[in-house]
């Protein structure tokens, strides 16, 4: 077995779960599926303890072509025989929309514990990490990108030239990176790892499989693979943002709203004048109505880049939903109406993500049927399917439960 500082370059292994039997195999698409990316763990292997004195610090690169993550994965001590990094399952890129698969680039160089750059590569691991997050819930393509990612990159390479420059250090990964371009084809599993590895044992010649315990680990026949240095992530494919959009609250808002004023009608409280004004007409005391409200949060989710085309898609045509409900319950005069199809449809949409209410459906077809447009509604001149009678995912709406979606 190699020590961490010796041997042979392989191209990444792309690992499976032993014993999981996955029959999901339909790969990502574009413009539907979440992509996020974990650090699972790293080792490197101390033999005859040449690295005692030593502390190893990382780095990783994430390049999507347009956008480029960049981590400083800190300072990992060598010390009382250890190999592997007590910190494991970092998320690296979390829930973003996937485009193409990526380029992964990894950099590991041992430094004397006495030196200051240990503190230093921990203090750019929290700013590298937190530019990243911050960028995934909150980016605009082409705004934000070198905003948050610029800083994060050069940081990264700071640390590689700095690093580089100490003479007496030994390179874990090569001087310039160990890099990597996973095709898409090898990524046809909801769940998918793959192990960078330099070391004696050629993956041609030996059979490297993967654990089945909690956190995953390589395994060389069945001992835990001790050769050179590696470092093994996972990739998942999801339908599912993680965390809340900025505009979840307006939405959780307008709806409450809009609930409110037709209860109060139903209860006779107030009259179908004020559950009118709080759908269509703007208050005299300035706030705004909820078909100004919800008029505005369509432009705000179809621009929202940090979502998949496919969520743009739902989350707009169940406001549209809720607003054509509102229009008729007014229209047909029963205030009633309202609470009824409202609980309705988000029954149908956690059940089976799609409305029984025929009248319903048109919004979450390709294009909207004649005579359902409401006046405030904004076109759509590229529709995305997100309908149809075979396959199903599911999803998780903002601030509601799981919701299925049919989806060609």
């Amino acid at each position: 077995m190699a020590s961490g500082d010796q041997g042979n370059y392989y191209p990444p292994l792309i690992l499976q779960r032993s014993g999981v039997v996955d029959s999901d195999d339909r790969g990502f698409t574009k413009g539907r599926d979440y992509i996020s990316i974990q650090l699972v763990d790293w080792y490197v292997n101390q033999q005859s303890n040449w690295a005692d004195d030593k502390s190893v610090i990382g780095t990783v690169t994430v390049d999507f072509g347009p956008e480029k993550f960049s981590f400083v994965l800190g300072q990992y001590l060598l010390k009382h025989g250890a190999t592997t990094i007590p910190q494991f399952n970092d998320p690296l890129v979390r829930t973003h929309p996937y485009v193409t698969a990526p380029i992964i680039t990894v950099f590991a160089k041992t430094v004397d514990k006495k030196t200051p750059w240990g503190a230093f590569a921990e203090s750019l691991k929290t700013a590298t990490f937190s530019l990243a997050n911050t960028y995934i819930q909150t980016a605009i393509v082409g705004t934000s990108g070198p905003l948050l990612l610029g800083p994060a990159q050069t940081a990264v390479s700071g640390l590689q030239t700095a690093l580089n420059s100490q003479p007496n250090e030994k390179p874990i990964f090569d001087l310039s990176g160990f890099s990597g371009g996973i095709q898409s084809e090898q990524l046809s599993h909801p769940v998918t790892y793959i192990l960078f590895h330099r070391g004696f044992v050629d993956p041609t010649q030996f059979q490297i499989t993967l654990g089945s315990g909690a956190t995953p680990y390589p395994m060389l026949g069945n001992q835990p693979l001790a050769d050179g240095a590696w470092m093994l992530f996972r990739v998942t494919r999801s339908q599912v943002f993680d965390g809340d959009r900025p505009w979840t609250s307006e939405v959780t808002g307008v709806t409450d709203s809009l609930a409110e004023a037709f209860r109060a009608w139903e209860l006779s409280s107030t009259n179908k004048v004020e559950a009118t004004n709080a759908l269509m007409l703007t208050p005299e005391r300035g706030s705004k109505s909820a078909a100004d409200r919800i008029s505005n949060l369509r432009i705000l989710i179809n621009g929202d880049t940090c979502l998949t085309r496919l969520d743009q898609r739902f989350n707009v045509a169940r406001l549209d939903a809720i607003t054509k409900i509102a229009n008729d319950a007014l229209a047909m005069d029963k205030a009633s109406d309202y609470r009824t199809r409202v609980n309705k449809l988000e029954h149908d949409l956690e059940v089976s993500g799609y409305p029984s209410d025929p009248e319903l459906q048109a919004f979450f077809e390709d294009h909207p049927q004649s005579g359902t447009n409401i006046s405030f509604l904004v076109d759509l001149s590229t529709p995305v399917p997100i309908m149809a009678a075979q396959n199903t995912y599911r999803i998780v709406a903002q601030k509601r439960k799981l919701r299925e979606i049919h989806i060609p």
